[in-house]
């Protein structure tokens, strides 16, 4: 059975030559593999500012949730062993401690909570 045609708008054609130094070709075509992308996937993410961060990158996920788990750990430990109330600003100080690991990991590019980007001071 052979396989179905592609609608009108699913069909991709040949756009046009794109003109790039030979540094340039290398560096994106370096930086495509690193996506786990072939070349026009990766600029036409580009594009559509979708993320390009490398889908093989796991260690890096895989230690923010080994910390968050710690992090969980510790705050269970401190509720069950504590008779008083736990302190609501602690408490809050290490929820964000987990999501900015998350966030860290995950989204390393985006916007900081207190609007900076990350790692580059506000102007």
């Amino acid at each position: 059975m052979a396989r179905p045609r592609k609608s009108a708008e699913d069909k991709r054609d040949r756009w046009d030559a794109l003109y790039v130094t030979a540094p340039q070709r290398a560096e994106i075509a370096a930086a495509a593999r690193a996506a786990g992308q072939s070349v026009s996937q990766y600029l036409l993410a580009a594009h559509e500012g979708i993320a390009r961060r490398p889908m093989h990158d796991r260690a890096g996920l895989l230690q923010a949730v080994v910390q968050a788990e710690k992090h969980l750990a510790v705050l269970a430990q401190s509720i069950t062993a504590n008779t008083a109330p736990i302190d609501a600003v602690m408490l809050q100080a290490n929820l964000l401690a987990i999501e900015r690991g998350f966030r860290l990991a995950v989204l390393p590019w985006a916007v900081a909570i207190d609007g900076t980007q990350e790692g580059r001071p506000s102007c």
